[in-house]
């Protein structure tokens, strides 16, 4: 088997594997810091102190349990609403062949780039390995972020920006696969 076979073997494996683990992914983080939703918070402003009916300063001392108290106020409020999970299969499916896409990109354009059968076609791609993926990478990265902030907030179309990764990617395989067995 050639190399370059191997790296698309390999990259198809870790795509098989991304969506076999991704059966259970935790929720994303939520903004009630870990508080049940039956839990309300009390401002300070809503604290008022409770004194003991013969409050004397001079016993204060001498006995604790005389000290003033400080009650909360508590009013019921409605609870949070409930979060619905952003990051979840769809997501992660869309991620894995994102970044299996990207990979094998940039590993079959290092092998032809390597041997000299081809050329970068993109002039604002560098052509050093580290550099592809440092310039990548962090587009990759905010393209999902806004992915999954629009996913959050409800919008139709989140899938749009993962989907422009995949495709982008996919082009650049394409094209690499010919140069692949020379």
């Amino acid at each position: 088997m050639g190399q370059g076979r191997r790296w698309l073997a390999g990259v198809l494996v870790l795509l098989f594997a991304i969506t076999c683990v991704a059966g259970e992914l935790p929720d994303a983080p939520s903004s009630n810091f870990g508080l049940e939703s039956s839990v309300v918070p009390v401002q300070i402003s809503e604290l008022r102190v409770a004194l003991p009916p013969a409050f004397d300063l001079g016993t204060a001392v001498a006995m604790p349990s005389a000290l003033p108290m400080i009650a909360p106020v508590i009013e019921l409020k409605k609870p949070l609403p409930e979060r619905k999970k952003v990051f979840d299969r769809k997501f992660a499916v869309l991620a894995g062949f994102a970044a299996g896409l990207t990979i094998a990109d940039f590993e079959m354009t290092q092998r032809c780039l390597h041997r000299r059968t081809c050329v970068e076609a993109d002039p604002l791609m560098p052509t050093n390995h580290a550099a592809m993926y440092a310039s990548n990478l962090p587009l990759n990265a905010v393209l999902f972020w806004w992915a999954y902030r629009r996913k959050g907030d409800g919008k139709k179309l989140w899938w749009l920006p993962p989907l422009s990764v995949i495709g982008s990617h996919a082009v650049g395989v394409g094209t690499n696969i010919r140069f692949v067995g020379k």
